[in-house]
């Protein structure tokens, strides 16, 4: 037999086994098990007492046709194992016998289970584990907040968002156009000119050019441009 790691046999040795090949077979069980373990560990043939031999470099996983079965130690089952399946994947085995995906094989990243996910838009599970996806985060936005911008004339009522009270929105409104130009001149319609944009609390916009000195009949009316902003 040859004494060099390469075999492994838990049958020798023997009571048969001549004495003077003790050292021998003693050498074959170093150099078998640091062989093997130095695939994926630092292991020398020969190390000083502050080496870091041991240290593992990788992991390889050979690939598992289905979930390997926890291992009981003393009585207690062990509480989880990670494995490879046949086609690549990286899995968890939890102590309750699930296996969790960690790794796709086709994807080649890290998932999440779907178990974690929240497509309710209305996030009312308030979970501090679920994950709300895009479209439920976008959806519950879209209901809390709502913004609506546009032109109005003289007299119009700023619309709501959809979906929003007046009592949950503020708005703004600036003058955009006043046509006051057969006001300009001398002669008896002549007078002081003033811009007034205002909205009032039912959101009738307010658009106008007053003249002083001329009658409310000769003031001219425009548009404003508005903006609205709705929260719940």
């Amino acid at each position: 037999m040859a004494y060099d790691g390469a075999a492994w046999n838990e049958t020798v040795p023997t009571n048969a086994t001549a004495a003077h090949e003790i050292d021998d077979i003693a050498r074959d069980i170093k150099i078998g098990v640091r062989s093997r373990l130095a695939v994926e560990h630092v292991w020398g043939s020969s190390q000083a007492a502050t080496s870091s031999a041991g240290y593992h470099t990788y992991i390889s996983l050979q690939g598992q046709t289905g979930a390997p079965s926890l291992a009981v130690v003393a009585g207690t089952t062990q509480c989880g194992l990670l494995y490879a399946a046949t086609d690549g994947g990286l899995l968890y085995r939890h102590a309750t016998g699930t296996s969790v995906p960690l790794v796709s094989a086709s994807a080649e990243r890290f998932d999440i289970p779907l178990t974690y996910i929240d497509t309710d838009g209305t996030l009312v599970a308030d979970s501090d584990v679920k994950i709300p996806t895009q479209k439920a985060t976008k959806t519950y936005v879209d209901s809390k907040i709502g913004v609506l911008s546009g032109t109005i004339t003289h007299g119009g009522i700023i619309p709501l968002p959809d979906g929003f009270d007046a009592d949950e929105c503020n708005w703004i409104a600036s003058a955009a156009t006043i046509d006051h130009t057969d006001q300009i001149g001398g002669g008896a319609d002549e007078g002081d000119k003033y811009h007034v944009c205002t909205v009032a609390s039912n959101r009738t916009v307010t658009v106008k050019c007053y003249t002083s000195g001329k009658t409310p009949a000769n003031d001219h009316t425009g548009t404003a441009n508005y903006m609205i902003i709705g929260l719940k």
